[in-house]
């Protein structure tokens, strides 16, 4: 079990490479999560879980995260946004043109569905023209302060 998230943070980036899995390598380089596993979670953020700015992660190590994005050539967009309530927060991941503006419109739809107001809402995106292979990536990336556990 990976435990609750006691911290958050929000990060972006965009990238070209020769075909679209090295344009997305770049993008997630950018991000700050380039040398790291990436877990996708759904999107609710938990109570309490504080929002951060990026912290060192560790190579090979496991980050739960929120991911969006967007490949190929031309004008590419991603962005994630977190409503943020007394309860649970909410995260949306949206690709494609407007995606910040639409990822925080859902983010608070998805509060309202479960009868919660927005009390701060954080965003981030990506965009890019991409002439050839592109990427843009934004994500919430999840952290815990928990200590592994010793084997027995």
């Amino acid at each position: 079990m990976l435990g609750r998230p006691g911290r958050a943070f929000v990060s972006s980036g965009t990238g070209r490479g020769e075909g679209e899995l090295a344009a997305m390598d770049a993008a997630l380089l950018e991000a700050g999560v380039g040398d790291v596993n990436l877990v996708r979670v759904s999107s609710v953020l938990p109570p309490d879980c504080e929002i951060v700015k990026p912290w060192p992660v560790g190579d090979g190590q496991l980050l739960p995260c929120v991911l969006a994005s967007d490949t190929g050539e031309g004008w590419l967009e991603a962005a994630v946004a977190v409503a943020v309530s007394e309860g649970v927060g909410m995260v949306a991941e949206v690709s494609g043109p407007g995606a910040e503006e639409r990822a925080e419109a859902s983010a608070g739809e998805m509060l309202g569905n479960r009868g919660l107001e927005a009390l701060e809402v954080v965003s981030k995106s990506a965009v890019f023209e991409a002439r050839g292979a592109g990427a843009a990536v934004a994500l919430l990336a999840f952290g815990t302060d928990l200590k592994p556990q010793e084997s027995i």
